[in-house]
């Protein structure tokens, strides 16, 4: 029993969840309010009034564009193979999340943030614990994981958080029935690491929803 294999598979959901529900409110680093597949820009709109000023030819499958790096449809469509809760989902959303998570990514690279290769399979590797689970996955799906662990551990990089042992103990004791419904008759010296872990997983989410939203203020975003 672990919570924290949990969490990777969760992550990036509940992340991009995360920041994409700041970034409701009509501002100039989100789609702007009315622009859908089949319904024209809202007018004085100053997003459309700069797209209006440069040929249509220049917007050739380029959906949007941040900090100067577009987003292409092909983005979109690999955007949404990591992200299996934006299956069927709107273009509008799709976006939304994916200019969220390309905010995030960027600050990481401008931070010089990065892991090699065999850092994320060993980081993954711990994860699943038993070798059968990674072997006995097909290679473009591992692929995916490779990518989704990559973008977690470059994530969490960017935000610091902490969890004492009195504030996980106190979380067990509030949350002991559901706990012991989840997880069996487990004691909190038994499931205390996995708290602390999955409390400083919550955290690091908020403070990366922040982050995201004091991005989104200072960012240069266009949606065409």
């Amino acid at each position: 029993m672990q919570i924290r294999a949990i969490i990777p598979s969760i992550f990036l959901c509940f992340l991009i969840l995360a920041v994409a529900s700041g970034c409701s409110e009509p501002q100039e680093a989100t789609l702007p309010e009315g622009i859908t597949d089949d319904t024209a820009p809202v007018t004085q709109d100053p997003v459309q009034d700069t797209i209006d000023d440069v040929p249509d030819q220049h917007y050739a499958g380029i959906i949007a564009s941040v900090n100067g790096e577009d987003i292409t449809q092909e983005d979109i469509e690999e955007f949404t193979l990591m992200m299996p809760h934006l299956a069927g989902a709107g273009q509008d959303q799709i976006i939304s999340e994916l200019v969220a998570h390309k905010l995030l990514l960027q600050e990481a690279q401008r931070r010089g943030i990065r892991y090699s290769p065999e850092e994320i399979e060993e980081a993954l590797s711990e994860i699943y614990q038993d070798p059968l689970l990674l072997e006995n996955i097909p290679d473009d799906q591992y692929q995916i994981l490779l990518k989704q662990q990559e973008q977690q551990m470059i994530f969490f990089s960017l935000v610091d958080a902490s969890v004492t042992e009195q504030e996980a103990l106190e979380y067990y004791q509030e949350n002991e029935q559901i706990i012991q419904a989840t997880f069996g008759d487990v004691s909190f010296d038994e499931i205390k690491e996995d708290l602390i872990q999955g409390l400083k997983f919550e955290r690091k989410n908020l403070a990366l929803n922040a982050l995201a939203n004091e991005l989104m203020e200072q960012a240069d975003i266009v949606f065409y």
